[in-house]
């Protein structure tokens, strides 16, 4: 699929009063079309001759299966049952200057044959302003209502025969400010899109403008796509972005579930993972109240999802970042807790496991989680750091095998020695009591006030 786009902006006018918003609302629709991979020709305060050679170049680029998208800022004019579009020289002085002075929206859609199936979505913030006051009675500013051909969509400003707002005080005009905003939501259609744009223009300007379309879409469109299973983990990292609080298990616990599982990216998965594990074992210290079967999780869901991320691992990571093991002096361990098993263990007996830990790096705050297991008898590591910035940072390092990944195990484990759980030596504490009967003996271990049963 071919997307393909033509942005037009106009401030400067020779004849019509100029215009303050017109190149930042191209602008901004320019750096918005190619972020999202459409093939973008920008131009600004175009005459009338390059503004129509322009248009033809675009037109030629049109064939089945396009997606085209035509944005105009600037001046516009209905005539009758016509639209027009004013460019830079344009002079308009009487009723019919206007066919020969400024430029047809109908030569959008000319010189296209209709056996080709294509998109064609038309965007005119067109007009801002009175552009001139003549008493001309069948010039109307702004612009009115054109028959679109199959497969387009055509989206104005405000309303037949109304002029768009501008404020000098905002980058934007007022149509393309809230255009921009409602464009970038993911999976809205096109046409949803421009409705929600239309409620949002109608409370900016308190009612006085209102966006209006014509449709001969018979296909859906987004000009942004996003799966829904990274829209709803999204939910989890801005969770894990805005609170110093571990998620909860019952929050995080359903990115296990195989449609999660397969759709999720391998950094989100590995997060995804690591916080499953830290909710686990605050349920298991009983930091917050137990949700789930320890053995149910651990051994019949857990690892079972552990396998399959390291085959994921194996088939699809294509990160070339070698760690350099003097990360772990710059890593500072908070909260004094590790979560996960903290010991290195023989290739022999290892089984897909975290290590994590909570940890400040470089300013930040954020986790170092370290999926270990082994291939071949050798020992397999994949570490990632998350940290918490105005978005989540993520530091993918390339998966570490053999001689290697045991260096690094051995460093972590070292690191996070001083927060392992100290089983009591009981003896230590017995050194220093002095017990020389069997009564004694028992109310050392069971109290005073505890009876001898003999």
């Amino acid at each position: 699929m071919k997307k393909i786009a033509l942005v037009i902006g106009i401030n400067d006018y020779n004849h019509f009063d100029n215009l303050d918003n017109s190149r930042n609302d191209a602008n901004d629709m320019h750096k918005f079309l190619e972020k999202n991979e459409f093939e973008v020709t920008p131009l600004f305060d175009l005459n009338k001759h390059d503004l129509e050679n322009a248009i033809n170049e675009y037109k030629q680029k049109i064939d089945n299966q396009t997606i085209s998208v035509f944005y105009f800022s600037g001046h516009g004019l209905q005539l009758e049952q016509y639209n027009f579009l004013v460019s830079k020289d344009s002079e308009i002085n009487t009723l019919e200057d206007i066919p020969y002075n400024s430029t047809n929206i109908s030569s959008l859609f000319s010189d296209i044959s209709d056996d080709v199936d294509f998109t064609h979505i038309v965007i005119l913030d067109a007009c801002r302003k009175t552009p001139f006051s003549t008493g001309l009675g069948k010039v109307t500013t702004g612009m009115g209502m054109d028959t679109p051909r199959k497969g387009t969509i055509i989206a104005y400003a405000a309303a037949p025969g109304k002029a768009s707002i501008e404020r000098k005080k905002e980058r934007n005009g007022v149509f393309t400010k809230n255009l921009l905003k409602n464009i970038a939501i993911p999976n809205v259609n096109i046409e949803q899109v421009l409705k929600n744009t239309r409620t949002e223009l109608l409370s900016d300007t308190n009612n006085k403008q209102t966006s209006w379309e014509e449709s001969s879409l018979h296909d859906e469109f987004c000009f942004i796509v996003e799966d829904v299973a990274i829209l709803e983990f999204q939910e989890i990292i801005e969770q894990f972005l805005g609170t110093a609080d571990n998620p909860l298990l019952q929050k995080v616990l359903p990115f296990l579930q195989p449609k999660y599982f397969h759709e999720l990216s391998l950094e989100h998965l590995h997060l995804a993972l690591s916080l499953n594990i830290i909710a686990f074992e605050d349920e298991q210290e009983e930091k917050v109240q137990a949700t789930i079967d320890p053995d149910y999780f651990q051994y019949d869901l857990l690892l079972e999802r552990l396998t399959l991320f390291q085959t994921r691992i194996v088939n699809e990571d294509i990160c070339e970042n070698i760690i350099d093991n003097t990360i772990l002096e710059q890593i500072e361990i908070i909260n004094g807790i590790n979560y996960g098993n903290n010991e290195l263990l023989s290739a022999e007996d290892a089984f897909p496991h975290f290590m994590i830990s909570q940890i400040k790096y470089d300013g930040s705050e954020g986790l170092l989680a370290c999926f270990s297991s082994f291939i071949e008898g050798l020992h397999y590591i994949k570490p990632m750091i998350f940290l918490k910035n105005d978005t989540l940072q993520t530091i993918c390092f390339k998966a570490m095998i053999g001689d290697r990944a045991v260096d690094f195990l051995k460093k972590f484990v070292e690191l996070r020695k001083p927060f392992e759980e100290d089983t009591p030596n009981l003896m230590n504490v017995v050194e220093d009591v002095e017990i020389s009967t069997r009564e004694e003996l028992w109310k050392f271990f069971n109290g005073d006030d505890t009876e001898d049963n003999n």
